[in-house]
């Protein structure tokens, strides 16, 4: 591949599987971000009332999977 500069430019040969234009630059200053430790929060984390996440998951679900069941159409060979 070759990278021409400007309208009217030879153009240079360029290595391939490299981009052109691309520097030192593009990195930024590694102090830029901050890196945390990893810790989870759903372990020490309660919803509310001090129940936990599954336990509130299956509250807030179960009864939208019951309507589901009941509301379902019926097939026409079953009474």
């Amino acid at each position: 591949a070759a990278a021409v500069d400007g309208p009217g430019a030879a153009p240079t040969p360029v290595a391939e599987g490299t981009a052109p234009g691309r520097g030192a630059a593009v990195a930024g200053p590694a102090s830029r971000f901050h890196v945390r430790p990893y810790r989870s929060s759903a372990l020490t984390r309660r919803g509310p009332d001090g129940m936990s996440t599954l336990m509130l998951m299956v509250v807030v679900t179960t009864p939208a999977v019951l309507a589901a069941v009941a509301l379902r159409p019926r097939s026409k060979s079953r009474g």
